[in-house]
């Protein structure tokens, strides 16, 4: 990624030549294909090929890159708001409807979520299906380990989930 003359930014190859040409206010990583682009400031985002084509049309308040095959996505609450958070497929379709107030990329098949209607932190899998009902901060897995806080601020790094109601 490369600021253009317009202050906006492009992408470039190893070789430093730009190839997708600079449009865009704000652009995430290229992950599976894609890249999640802003095309102006306070305006919506979309994702764009790696031709610089647009195939997920600007409509969401926020995005990110792509991880495990899904992307977080913000939508709604226009007026000052974040919105509520879900995830998309690569064709730009919910997977898991916008319902979070807070969520994690997904990695090894879970993400970690918050619904405040419920006040707590919660894993689910990647069709939204909740696979532990309370964990106690917002875990995050990486390289098919989670980093969870036990008692006395003991770190725990999992390689399995760890059933609801047990003690850490």
């Amino acid at each position: 990624v490369m600021m253009g003359e317009t202050g906006k930014q492009a992408f470039i190859d190893k070789s430093g030549e730009v190839v997708i040409k600079p449009g865009f206010y704000q652009v995430k990583e290229f992950s599976h294909g894609l890249a999640a682009i802003q095309p102006e400031q306070g305006g919506k985002w979309g994702y764009i090929d790696t031709s610089g084509e647009m195939v997920i049309s600007p409509q969401f308040t926020e995005a990110q890159s792509f991880s495990d095959e899904l992307s977080r996505v913000s939508y709604g609450h226009e007026n000052g708001g974040r919105g509520w958070f879900g995830f998309i497929d690569r064709a730009g379709e919910f997977v898991i409807s916008p319902r979070y107030d807070s969520a994690e990329d997904f990695s090894a098949g879970y993400s970690c979520v918050f619904d405040g209607n419920r006040d707590r932190y919660y894993i689910i899998d990647k069709r939204g299906n909740t696979v532990i009902d309370s964990v106690p901060a917002n875990t995050k897995f990486s390289e098919g380990l989670a980093v969870i806080w036990g008692e006395n601020n003991l770190i725990i790094f999992a390689d399995t989930l760890i059933p609801a109601g047990k003690q850490l």
